[in-house]
C-alpha cells in the first residue's frame, strides 16, 4: 500500500511540476474545467441530450489544454520569460472555460447578466474564441 501511494504521489507531483506549478492560475483553471463539465452534464440532462462520446471529447479537449499549459511551461523555461508565456495561455483558457460555463447555463435557459455577457463575448470576438469545443460539447 505504501508503494502504490508513493507511486501516485510522485505521478501526481511530476504532473504538477510540469504544468508549471500549483499558483492560483492554475487552480483558477482546474476549477473552470471542473465546472465546464459539471454545467455541461447539467445541460445535457436538462435538455435530454445526453450523449458520453460528447463528453469525453470535451474531457479530451480539457486533457489538450493541459498538455499546452506544459509545453508553455516548457517555452517559458527554454525562453527565461519567467512563466509570461504560461499565464497568458492559462488566462486565455479560463476565459474560454468561463464563456462556455454561461453557455452552458444560457442554454438551460437561466438569464446570465448582461454586462457579464457582453465583456466575454467581447473577448471571444477579439481572440477569437474556441467554437469547436462548445460545438463538441452542444449535446454532451
Amino acid at each position: 500500500m505504501n508503494i502504490l501511494v508513493f507511486v501516485l504521489c510522485s505521478f501526481v507531483t511530476t504532473i504538477i511540476y510540469y504544468l508549471g506549478g500549483l499558483d492560483n492560475a492554475l487552480q483558477m483553471l482546474l476549477m473552470v474545467m471542473i465546472l465546464d463539465i459539471l454545467t455541461g452534464i447539467a445541460k445535457a440532462i436538462y435538455n435530454k441530450e445526453f450523449n458520453v462520446m460528447i463528453g469525453v471529447k470535451g474531457i479530451i479537449i480539457k486533457f489538450g489544454y493541459l498538455i499546452i499549459v506544459s509545453v508553455s511551461f516548457m517555452l517559458d523555461k527554454f525562453m527565461e520569460s519567467n512563466g509570461m508565456v504560461r499565464g497568458a495561455v492559462i488566462y486565455l483558457f479560463v476565459f474560454n472555460q468561463v464563456l462556455s460555463i454561461l453557455q452552458n447555463w444560457t442554454d438551460m435557459g437561466i438569464k446570465i447578466p448582461t454586462i457579464l455577457t457582453d465583456l466575454l463575448n467581447k473577448f471571444k470576438k477579439n481572440t477569437g474564441g474556441d467554437d469547436d469545443e462548445q460545438n463538441n460539447r452542444k449535446d454532451l
